[in-house]
């Protein structure tokens, strides 16, 4: 699945000044980044190459050990990272869900298997016809939880880890959605040297342009051989500064969360009115909706795009087809905008 929030692209192809696009396919926070006060002399230093301070942020925010965590350029640099580190002959990647997994397996030769998700069960996870699928030549399980973009989290979830452990297959848990909600394996950590977790400050704080990520595994083996190959200072000074204040923003935390399950519950009354497409519940920050007459997800994403309003058109994703789009909850004004334009896309 090709990124959302490529608003420069859209601007481009289609000639439409993207200051005036409302964009709803990029899946981060609506209440903007938190209110940080930097001082920019840090860009006269080098940032610690350790990132003490940074990570013990991080701990408390998590309440996971200092010693099991790394931080990176963004969670995208420690999936490439961890997937090359470790090597795996086979992958399992349940489908649909981000590219990024399947593109770095690719880069390194590993044969790639998939536990698809249907329709029929809503893009549920069923646990045992995906521990069927699991077997001794597969070394490494890649989970987004909540899955972008069926917005689904996993029941469940501590039987497949536990299991993926006597098998001795490494599980990543990819959590850049996970604080909206709450939905994390974090616990999990101290009980399974398999399991790693990736997180970025991207969706839930708003930063995708800062570029910081962390990941959290009590293997440090794996820890120590990413910091082997992983370049110093790859966290630059300010992303550093930023990301020891944020941690520990405590109101920001809590209104963000607040806002999100409150104008979770909005669309999905609003959309009990839309007898033309279906809306899937989800645990995340956006929506995935499925179109149930003739119309495709192409032609309401053009239609929506005349207004300015950008969607993600899940057409190209894999084992999805053109019924499908997301998009992501934003403010309630740019919300009610959306929800009517569909109406009448449907209705015209």
């Amino acid at each position: 699945m090709e990124h959302g929030g490529n608003i420069n692209l859209i601007e481009n192809k289609y000639g439409i000044d993207k200051n005036k696009i409302i964009d709803f396919s990029a899946n981060t926070n609506p209440l903007g980044m938190p209110n940080v006060d930097i001082n920019l002399n840090c860009l006269e230093k080098y940032p610690d190459v350790e990132y003490k301070i940074l990570r013990h942020a991080i701990s408390k925010y998590t309440n996971t050990n200092y010693e099991n965590i790394i931080v990176a350029n963004g969670s995208t640099e420690l999936i490439s990272l961890l997937i090359k580190i470790i090597n795996a002959k086979q992958t399992l990647i349940s489908m649909p869900t981000y590219s990024e997994y399947e593109r770095e397996s690719r880069i390194i030769g590993s044969s790639i298997k998939y536990y698809i998700t249907s329709q029929e069960n809503n893009f549920e996870i069923e646990t045992e016809k995906l521990l069927n699928l699991l077997s001794l030549e597969t070394n490494l399980f890649i989970l987004c939880n909540p899955n972008n973009p069926t917005g689904k989290s996993v029941s469940n979830l501590e039987k497949i880890i536990s299991y993926c452990d006597k098998k001795n297959i490494l599980v990543i848990i990819d959590e850049a959605y996970a604080e909206f909600f709450d939905e994390s394996a974090i616990e999990l950590i101290n009980e399974y040297e398999n399991l790693i977790i990736i997180r970025g400050t991207s969706k839930f704080f708003c930063l995708p342009g800062l570029r910081l990520g962390y990941a959290i595994t009590s293997n440090l083996e794996i820890i120590d051989k990413i910091n082997e190959v992983k370049d110093p200072w790859s966290v630059n000074s300010l992303a550093n500064e930023i990301g020891k204040a944020i941690f520990n923003d405590k109101e920001y935390i809590k209104k963000s969360k607040d806002y999100i399950s409150k104008e979770y519950q909005f669309i999905k009354n609003s959309f009990e009115k839309i007898n033309s497409c279906k809306l899937y519940d989800t645990r995340a920050n956006f929506f995935m909706c499925k179109i149930l007459n003739s119309k495709t997800s192409n032609k309401l994403f053009n239609y929506l795009l005349k207004k300015n309003l950008l969607i993600r058109d899940l057409g190209n994703c894999k084992f999805l087809n053109n019924k499908f789009f997301r998009f992501s909850i934003s403010n309630h004004e740019n919300n009610l905008l959306l929800i009517e334009q569909i109406k009448k896309f449907f209705t015209e």
